[in-house]
């Protein structure tokens, strides 16, 4: 059987950044075209759902990833990815795009009860959206609070519009993909 490296997580992080990053430009076109959203700022304010991610992160990593991709596998885990009908690693998949305390709990939840049990290698992938000045601090707040500060990670960000800052300069927000690995 395969073994995950450290190489395989950067496979799936920045080909998944990649594709949101594209996918931003395209909901920001479309969003700018509609006279409905005029008013407001062109940008993904409100896709903050596991489920979407999910399907973009599979999306990115299906036409060249080594291993077999399985979301939901076993009603239990976000994704599997397998070589041949062996089980490499399972993860969780979590969107942390507001304040440093939004969604905590439940990762911390999903992580102790989900993945504990787990006899593969497992990993987390974060989606983050953050105002850019402090991307960088949100994002060691929840590695601190996850106890992931020492684990391996990469970490594929991109600027853009922030919903919630007071100003339309277009680099005062950044998206972000983060792979952790857990074991």
């Amino acid at each position: 059987m395969a073994n995950f490296s450290a190489c395989d997580l950067e496979e799936i992080i920045d080909p998944t950044g990649q594709l949101l990053e594209q996918e931003v430009s395209l909901i920001r076109k479309a969003l700018g075209g509609n006279p409905t959203y005029s008013t407001e700022k062109s940008v993904i304010a409100d896709f903050d759902h596991e489920a979407y991610y999910q399907r973009l992160l599979l999306t990115a990593i299906l036409p060249t990833f080594r291993f077999k991709a399985r979301l939901e596998c076993d009603n239990r885990y976000d994704i599997s990815l397998f070589d041949g009908d062996s089980v490499v690693i399972s993860g969780e998949l979590k969107c942390y795009m507001g304040g440093p305390q939004k969604n905590l709990a439940g990762m911390k939840k999903d992580m102790k009860e989900k993945l504990s049990d787990v006899c593969c290698s497992k990993f987390l992938v974060v989606f983050t959206k953050n105002p850019k000045c402090a991307a960088d601090k949100n994002i060691a707040f929840l590695f601190d609070k996850l106890g992931c500060s020492g684990n391996t990670c990469h970490r594929y960000s991109f600027d853009t519009i922030y919903p919630y800052a007071s100003n339309e300069i277009e680099q005062n927000g950044q998206f972000g993909v983060i792979g952790i690995l857990l074991q």
